[in-house]
């Protein structure tokens, strides 16, 4: 499977994780560009590390451990999550996948990016 569709995967899952938390509990109280807190950045977490490590599918030669690419996809989660409001998820949870991929393409390439080295580190391979 290709890492784009892993990534939008997550992201997906993050986002209506986050938006179905949100359904049944007012609880939080949204902070203005401060990301996402509480239970609800843990459930988007939770959601976006999970979808990901389901899609990871088989791996070949040169592909990441399995240790890698879970600490991969809970960074990636976490920097989703540090990105997004409370307010930017339940609005791109009222959108289409293709306008939620469109809107988040670029916070995702920089999770993406900072993420890769910092799972392979954490695992002991080198950078």
């Amino acid at each position: 499977m290709s890492r784009k569709i892993v990534l939008s995967l997550a992201l997906l899952a993050g986002v209506a994780a986050f938006a179905a938390w949100t359904g049944w509990s007012r609880t939080h109280e949204p902070r203005g560009g401060a990301g996402l807190s509480g239970e609800g950045r843990a459930t988007f977490v939770r959601a976006a590390e999970d979808a990901c490590v389901a899609a990871q599918g088989a791996g070949g030669d040169g592909a990441p451990s399995r240790e890698e690419f879970r600490t991969f996809c809970r960074c990636y989660g976490e920097a989703i999550a540090d990105a997004m409001t409370p307010q930017e998820v339940e609005r791109l949870s009222r959108l289409p996948r293709e306008q939620i991929l469109a809107a988040q393409e670029d916070q995702a390439a920089e999770a993406f990016q900072a993420c890769s080295g910092d799972a392979r580190e954490e695992a002991g391979a080198p950078r």
